[in-house]
């Protein structure tokens, strides 16, 4: 038997607080420069004023500092589970603000609305979740083929490996030729391979539990991978460029997608 030790909240205070406001962290978002996480509105107010990092003072993009900070839906599931009382407190706040708001001004997000409870957060490993599996298919890329969904019902425990072998076994794809990219949102980075089921349950606060949690795949043969990195690949540590006033070249790696597909789908 593993031995069990129980650590007092207090020791691991320092990384679950946020240095501007030293409260618990709340919408915890990361600088992407330096990795040090704040609450989003504390951080975003600061920005107004300031383009580097409150604590290391670490430079971020000199004219819009807010392009190098990104949502951390882990390290606030961390926080959640710790002390449920803050995730009970903040959605009874924002169901009271949003009690006095027209329906229509209300947000889409059961988060920002405050419609969820501590059971987003928490599964139990004997807890079985549907997921769906849907084929990817950029919106710039013409492609006339379409793929039924996979859906499968999971203990909480099944890794993203797992998920990632069954797409191998199913479309017989050989590992040499062809990689497997799995995300949750088509803004989102690729799915680390040691989450679980549970852990993706949640990074994606937005599920209701209501409808199969849906996770987007897609398939690259690594001879493109290394010649144009795929837009889903990328990695916490880099910087973020602006590329919303560029036009995306012929070649993005975007359009390359639907290509390789064609290569292994009949």
């Amino acid at each position: 038997m593993y031995r069990v030790t129980k650590i007092p909240i207090k020791d691991l205070n320092e990384h679950f607080l946020c240095r501007l406001c030293n409260g618990y962290l709340v919408d915890a978002t990361t600088i992407v420069e330096c990795l040090h996480s704040f609450c989003r509105s504390c951080l975003l107010n600061f920005l107004e004023r300031h383009n580097y990092c409150p604590i290391c003072q670490t430079l971020l993009h000199k004219t819009k500092p807010h392009y190098a900070i990104r949502p951390d839906h882990a390290l606030q599931s961390l926080v959640y589970k710790l002390v449920p009382s803050l995730l009970n407190n903040e959605m009874q706040r924002r169901r009271d603000f949003y009690s006095t708001k027209k329906p229509i001004d209300w947000p889409d997000s059961p988060e920002k609305r405050g419609d969820i409870t501590i059971d987003a957060y928490q599964l139990q490993d004997d807890f079985t979740t549907s997921l769906e599996l849907v084929y990817w298919v950029p919106k710039d890329c013409k492609e006339d083929r379409t793929f039924k969904s996979i859906y499968l019902l999971c203990p909480s425990g099944v890794t993203v490996s797992s998920i990632e072998k069954l797409i191998r076994i199913k479309f017989e794809l050989d590992p040499k030729k062809f990689e497997v990219y799995l995300f949750l949102d088509m803004e989102d980075e690729q799915l680390d391979a040691n989450y679980n089921v549970s852990d993706l349950s949640c990074l994606y606060t937005g599920w209701g539990k209501t409808l199969p949690l849906k996770i987007l795949y897609s398939i690259i043969s690594p001879s493109e991978q290394s010649e144009q990195k795929h837009p889903r690949k990328r990695k916490r540590e880099q910087s973020f460029k602006d590329l919303s006033e560029k036009p995306k070249p012929a070649n993005h790696p975007k359009s390359k997608i639907a290509q390789q597909n064609a290569k292994f789908f009949p």
